[in-house]
């Protein structure tokens, strides 16, 4: 299916941003964004991951396309943003020119299913190439980062692998000559079937590489997931919810509603901005509906893991996306992240630092809550949504910790201000934000950090100094040789140093409390 986007809301969101920014004029069309979220995510995605393991030199190579990249998407220059993206992702593993050529040409490409999930007694898979970017030669509008492209390519093979969670192959094929040598179509015209082994339920990852000229190149691909009786379950699904449409409900109702919905739309082949894992958001909707709140509890045995919840209170709703740590009689301290603009609740699970976040959090036995932003910001404020998750979920709102990149700053400034009883700690990244004093002020502990390369430098300096006159503990750091985008992976084992820290200290104030 085309890779377009999720929601109309977030591009309008996108956009709006940009304009408060300057990035954008008035005059530029919201259609831009369609048909790049997935790209640029998956793109960005596998940047970060190639960064993780990189040489500081391989790193100082990629930041000019990098910072030019980032610059691309705020001016909804996508094309140039999505090209610079793959240059930066080859360039910090230090290739060849020859090298770099090949599988930006092959990269302009990714491969699309017409609908990724299948029942699984129809195992069948239609896909085709499509093209992402034009073959021309392009210059990046700031920096001096330069985009090749040469859209020459001699006869491949196309080889794609389905991988289970264990990442063990269970199903290969292979096409050859599947991308042209040079075209100015967007896509092809030419579907071809992939009729796949028997396999049993569950959302698996589709590898997919280009065999051309003696070289194997890693392309784009979404995911695929099956399930049994697709049909008939779907259509026990829309009956539940036409008996529930009028029912506001609880959370669980929200959640099995808002799954509900975009379970339909995926099965019919909307695109989606990530990978959905449509098996496991089926599953997870026939437990809602049939235990209520017995789905957390059966999710808190099972993690870690991660959950897509729509918090419902007093009519109001919230779209927020949980990572759940491995099972424990502990309440949970709680981390909220807060992404940027042009971003959604799936960043810090996806793309910032590839998600490590996520495995940080898990790994301490913290519940990340990653909300959705719209145009007018939340529809629930943290203080509502502790609520609302203490209703279904033990945690332990003695240690609430913010964490938020850019736009994602400013709204954990805005929260730590309105609510400063219920944090403990803030984490600003690219980004700075109004801080409003209070009689807490003093009791809660700030990192700020920015890139020397990164836009958002000037605004994470004012709230430095803001705290600072406060006379608040604040801490902050500049990253030398790192733009707006990569300040988040490159602070991350410093944020969680200092929240460790700040956790200890509230967890011993807590049992000191108790034993008095």
């Amino acid at each position: 299916m085309p890779n377009t986007l999720c929601t109309r809301k977030i591009a309008w969101l996108t956009v709006a941003c940009l304009l408060s920014c300057g990035f954008l004029s008035p005059n530029e069309a919201v259609g831009q964004l369609d048909g790049m979220r997935f790209e640029l995510g998956r793109r960005l995605t596998r940047f970060e991951r190639a960064w993780q393991t990189a040489d500081n030199q391989a790193r100082i190579a990629s930041l000019e396309s990098m910072d030019g990249a980032v610059r691309s998407f705020f001016g909804l220059q996508l094309e140039t943003a999505v090209q610079l993206l793959d240059q930066a992702c080859q360039e910090v593993t230090n290739p060849s020119p020859e090298a770099l050529q090949k599988w930006l040409d092959v990269n302009r490409f990714s491969i699309d299913f017409e609908v990724p999930w299948i029942d699984a007694t129809k195992p069948a898979l239609r896909l085709r190439w499509r093209q992402v970017v034009q073959p021309q030669r392009r210059t990046a509008s700031s920096g001096q980062s330069t985009v090749l492209q040469s859209a020459v390519l001699g006869k491949g093979v196309l080889r794609l692998e389905v991988l289970d969670e264990k990442r063990q192959v269970v199903a290969t094929e292979s096409w050859v000559g599947f991308l042209p040598d040079a075209t100015e179509a967007t896509e092809s015209e030419d579907w071809h079937e992939w009729r796949l082994p028997e396999l049993p339920p569950g959302d698996y990852q589709v590898a997919a590489t280009y065999e051309v000229d003696g070289s194997s190149i890693g392309m784009i691909s979404e995911w695929i997931s099956i399930s049994h009786n697709l049909d008939d379950r779907l259509q026990k699904a829309s009956e539940w919810y036409e008996g529930h449409r009028r029912s506001s409900g609880d959370t669980t109702i929200a959640t099995a509603k808002w799954l509900v919905r975009e379970m339909k739309q995926g099965y019919k082949g909307q695109a989606t901005e990530i990978d959905i894992p449509w098996n496991a958001w089926l599953t997870h909707f026939e437990l809602l509906r049939d235990s209520g709140a017995g789905f957390f509890e059966a999710m808190l045995r099972t993690g870690p893991t991660s959950l897509w919840v729509q918090l419902s209170h007093s009519r109001k709703t919230q779209i927020v996306r949980l990572g759940i740590p491995r099972p424990s009689s502990e309440p949970m301290p709680v981390l909220f992240a807060f992404h940027g603009a042009g971003g959604s609740e799936n960043m810090f699970f996806e793309a910032y630092g590839a998600g490590r976040l996520v495995s940080l959090a898990n790994e301490r036995g913290w519940l990340v809550v990653s909300p959705r932003q719209t145009l007018n910001g939340l529809a629930l404020d943290i203080d509502t949504m502790l609520e609302s998750l203490s209703e279904q979920l033990p945690i332990d709102r003695s240690r609430v910790m913010l964490v938020g990149h850019s736009m994602g700053a400013s709204q954990a400034m805005a929260q730590v201000s309105a609510h400063p009883d219920e944090v403990i700690a803030v984490a600003a990244l690219g980004g700075g934000g109004s801080a409003k004093p209070s009689l807490r002020s003093k009791e809660i502990r700030f990192y700020v950090a920015a890139g020397d390369r990164d836009f958002g430098r000037p605004r994470a300096k004012s709230l430095v100094e803001s705290l600072s006159k406060m006379e608040c503990d604040v801490q902050y750091r500049e990253f030398p040789n790192v733009e707006h985008m990569v300040i988040v992976q490159a602070a991350l084992d410093e944020v969680f140093e200092f929240l460790d820290e700040t956790s200890r200290v509230a967890g011993l104030s807590k049992h000191d409390g108790d034993q008095k």
